[in-house]
């Protein structure tokens, strides 16, 4: 036994280590196969962190409003090379840091040389570091004409490396150029104007919002510039781009220059540049989760949900467990490892974490299916088939160890059926007993009661277990007070039979209490069933009723959970202990409502009795004729009027000794 305990144990384990793997296994392949979609939670967090300020880069953008104001003065595009010199001498007199270019000068003015070699002496006369841009285009290098390149702090590639879904998130330090490897623009930028170049760049680049580049055109910027040479004091204060680098490129849509970036799928290609050089100097970016870390993260959290699928006992529970950790737990690892400048792709894990605890509650949906077609179908003939569709259906949870639960239970006694037996053959006893067990399962099945097992000729049913009823006091009573003509019904099939046959009588005893309910037994074999002080005083009030002559035994218990009071015929029968209790019960009992004048004189008489006013109870148990337990109660006030006392009472409730 204890070795297929371990056994069993050790298969458990395996199985689901090896969900852990599948999952874990398909998770890391999402991250080589299915790396499009987890773009969508990167993007999503950089639109929701995007910083709204850098203090590194300003741009000059050449729009289509300064092109059509340049061309309205008889300036038409491309422009002269002597106005990207005014450009570069603004920026000397309003204190920029340096000019970056993202326009190609590979080939000539078409306004002659002279205008190149304008434009070289005002950036040698500015002083300022001025970056160009190299292109590579089938393969060969582009980078501007001699006498500009000469002019320049360094060039830098500008060709960049989109990513699967065609968005730059990237500005690497080295561009491939063929065979070689070239300083990419932002680079070689930070590089020459002092940054670390021991300082490795993050991989992914941080994107800011439209307005964390502050920006003028390129139309107000030269109104700046003949300001200074009429020596007139500036219309335009140019402080927001003081200490700056500078960036000179094209928006104009007309220009094409249009690359797809997180926060902009049309973002002028300037963009690309001052977002790779505030990067670089801010120290902001991302760098990719380390593998080993990730790897860990994702065991970690995916033999988490298998462990978790395995504790939970109730699917509905379980499953949201799982959404939950599906759901929750890569998105707060994105949101730390984000704040740390680190970018944990949560797609991997999300998949992962699906798999492995998705496999593992579908394996246990399955255990738990089986369970309960196994379950129904030893219950298919002690409940109503819309009780049975609760469990089948999973709306009704059994569970093995047991639950408190307020229920109703009945108990019935065929008296008689010993003396039967006595009389007839085997074969004809089962025959009558399982006529007589039929009328009453059908009477039970119908009023939703569940039958939980049958005692030779007894009965024991429960109401409010295994399906919770609101109604379930009700509904005992309605069958409690049906067994009677169950059993007439009966007797007069079997006298039709056999004109000798002796009439049965059954009697019933009900009660409402708290009670352990469950599947109780062995591992190997158990039942559903109830346990407790409320099956025992049922059963015990079943026995008593024979004390009575009566066939209905009720308490107050489960007349106040009925609200019965009302009722027709219910009559008060006594108070009494039974064995093992200490508490006094009040029992009733059903009489046909056509003797209410003897159901009074037994009331009147009940009262006495409990005063211990033997002389005048006796009178009027004596005016109630009809009521079987008056004769009972008479002896009672006999017997104390004899002794001087009664034993076996106190204050007014019948001590049961016995069982």
């Amino acid at each position: 036994m204890l070795k297929r305990f371990f056994i069993r144990g050790k298969l458990k384990l395996l199985r689901s280590l090896l969900f852990a793997v599948l999952g874990i296994s398909i998770g890391l392949l999402t991250l080589h196969f299915a790396q499009r979609p987890s773009w969508i939670f990167f993007d999503f967090a950089q639109k929701i962190t995007a910083p709204e300020q850098q203090d590194s880069v300003g741009l000059v953008v050449v729009d289509q409003k300064s092109l059509d104001r340049l061309e309205a003065e008889g300036v038409v595009f491309p422009l002269p090379r002597q106005i990207y010199g005014a450009v570069v001498e603004v920026a000397k007199i309003s204190k920029a840091k340096a000019v970056v270019f993202d326009i190609l000068f590979t080939e000539p003015s078409s306004y002659g040389p002279e205008d190149d070699r304008l434009f070289a002496d005002l950036i040698q006369k500015s002083g300022l570091p001025v970056f160009f841009p190299a292109a590579s285009f089938n393969g060969s290098v582009k980078e501007p004409i001699t006498i500009i390149k000469a002019q320049a702090k360094s060039l830098g590639a500008v060709n960049f490396m989109a990513e699967s879904d065609g968005v730059i998130r990237k500005t690497p330090d080295y561009l491939p150029f063929g065979d070689q490897q070239i300083i990419s623009l932002p680079q070689t930028v930070f590089l020459s104007l002092g940054g670390n170049g021991e300082q490795k760049n993050r991989s992914l680049q941080t994107n800011y919002s439209e307005k964390a580049f502050p920006k003028i055109s390129l139309y107000d910027l030269l109104k700046v510039y003949r300001d200074f040479q009429d020596g007139k004091v500036p219309s335009i204060d140019l402080e927001f781009l003081k200490h700056r680098t500078w960036i000179v490129g094209y928006t104009a849509p007309g220009l094409h220059d249009l690359k797809p970036m997180p926060l902009n799928h049309e973002a002028p290609g300037m963009l690309l540049h001052a977002t790779g050089i505030a990067n670089r100097f801010s120290g902001q970016g991302f760098y990719e989760v380390a593998s080993l870390v990730y790897l860990s993260l994702i065991i970690l959290i995916v033999l988490l949900s298998v462990y978790l699928m395995n504790k939970a006992s109730d699917p509905f529970v379980a499953t949201l467990w799982l959404t939950g950790l599906a759901l929750l737990f890569p998105f707060i690892c994105l949101i730390l490892f984000w704040r740390s400048g680190i970018w944990c792709n949560p797609l991997p894990t999300f998949v992962s974490i699906f798999v492995a605890g998705g496999t593992q509650l579908v394996w246990n949906f399955q255990m738990l299916w089986k369970e309960r077609m196994k379950l129904a179908k030893s219950l298919q003939h002690s409940m109503s088939p819309e009780m049975l569709d609760l469990i089948r259906t999973g709306e009704v949870q059994i569970t093995r160890f047991g639950e408190e639960r307020e229920i109703t239970v009945l108990f019935s006694d065929l008296a008689g059926f010993t003396t039967l037996s006595e009389k007839s053959t085997p074969a004809e006893m089962v025959r009558i007993l399982n006529a007589y067990l039929d009328d009453v399962a059908g009477l039970i099945i119908s009023n939703s009661g569940y039958i939980d097992k049958f005692i030779g000729d007894a009965v024991m049913v429960l109401w409010g277990a295994p399906v919770k009823q609101e109604n379930q006091a009700n509904l005992a009573f309605q069958t409690a007070i049906k067994f009677k003509e169950i059993c007439e019904n009966f007797n007069h099939k079997m006298q039709a039979q056999n004109p000798d046959f002796e009439k049965l009588i059954t009697r019933v005893g009900l009660h409402t209490g708290r009670a352990i309910v469950g599947n109780i037994g062995a591992k190997q074999r158990h039942n559903y069933t109830a346990i407790g002080d409320c099956v025992n005083l049922a059963s015990r009030i079943e026995g008593i009723g024979k004390n009575y002559h009566v066939e209905l035994t009720l308490t107050e218990d489960v007349v106040r959970a009925a609200n019965a009071w009302n009722h027709p015929g219910l009559m008060e029968l006594d108070q009494i202990i039974v064995k093992g209790k200490t508490e006094p019960t009040r029992i009733y009992t059903l009489i046909s409502p056509e003797f209410s004048e003897d159901m009074e004189n037994y009331r009147l008489g009940l009262v006495l009795y409990y005063k211990a006013d033997w002389p005048q109870a006796i009178k009027y148990f004596r005016k109630a004729n009809v009521v079987s337990a008056s004769e009972v109660m008479i002896k009672r006030c006999e017997l104390a009027l004899s002794n001087g006392e009664l034993l076996n009472w106190h204050k007014g409730a019948w001590l049961y000794d016995s069982k």
